[in-house]
């Protein structure tokens, strides 16, 4: 009976550990492609913190702030700030999956134009993928295909300017009823939609802030920006949200997850 206890007691343990330290679920998930947690505040390099090294680079000067602004993550210390000069953060990473996940923090300034989060484009066609708010309204709508087929889902409701924001894109199947996208781990209702179960990854850059021909265009700043190979429950996504990609409100160091940098 002694051994019994003593083995449940293991358990629990083992259990609570697991619970408190949430980072090793998710930047070192291995269906975490990319993971960008932006603790550098410095540099044109922005590491990658999954276990892929696909880190990312800002093609103009980089422009970094401590964190700030309503409802802004007290877990992340800088954020990248995007202006008019069409700065880009490109990186490269496979994305052909059909069940998948982006989760980013966001904090647009206005929407005078297409406002990108994430993208892999064939110009301005998901290859496959595109994820932006929409010109003028701030709707978040979702792009996904092969590089000529394409799907969509679209949101009523807007993203207001001028204070943080978490969204998330969960894809199931490319059957747009199975998608969702939730604003402040809440999910919202659809209503704009188009099937598509085709999906290719040609090789195309992966871009934050933008997409492959510059047509959207972040004005404003992001953050703690990821790509999962899989489909993220609604808890998943809430635990993110509220303790970041690393977990328990303190991001890694700059470069200490992964010591290989990739310049692209």
């Amino acid at each position: 009976m002694g051994h019994i206890l003593k083995r449940l007691l293991l358990l629990s343990l083992l259990l609570l550990a697991c619970i408190s330290n949430s980072w090793a679920a998710y930047i070192q998930d291995t269906d975490c492609e990319i993971a960008f947690l932006f603790t550098e505040g410095t540099g044109n390099t922005i590491y990658d913190s999954s276990p892929n090294n696909n880190s990312a680079t800002c093609s103009g000067t980089a422009s970094w702030s401590a964190m700030s602004g309503t409802n802004a993550p007290s877990y992340a210390p800088y954020m990248q700030n995007f202006a008019t000069d069409y700065d880009t953060i490109a990186t490269d990473f496979t994305g052909s999956e059909s069940t998948f996940t982006i989760v980013v923090w966001i904090n647009p300034t206005n929407y005078n134009y297409y406002t990108a989060a994430l993208a892999k484009t064939n110009s301005n066609i998901p290859d496959p993928f595109d994820f932006y708010l929409g010109q003028g309204g701030g709707n978040a709508t979702f792009y996904w295909g092969d590089g000529s087929n394409y799907g969509l889902v679209g949101t009523a409701a807007s993203v207001s300017t001028g204070q943080w924001t978490h969204l998330a894109f969960v894809c199931n199947g490319g059957i747009a009823t199975n998608s969702l996208i939730y604003y402040n781990g809440n999910s919202q209702t659809i209503n704009n939609t188009r099937d598509n179960t085709s999906f290719a990854d040609h090789s195309q850059t992966g871009y934050i802030g933008t997409r492959g021909d510059q047509g959207t265009h972040l004005i404003g700043s992001l953050t703690e920006v990821a790509y999962f190979k899989r489909v993220l429950s609604s808890i998943e996504i809430n635990d993110i949200m509220d303790n970041g990609l690393s977990g328990g409100g303190a991001p890694p160091a700059a470069g200490k997850i992964n010591r290989q940098v990739i310049i692209f």
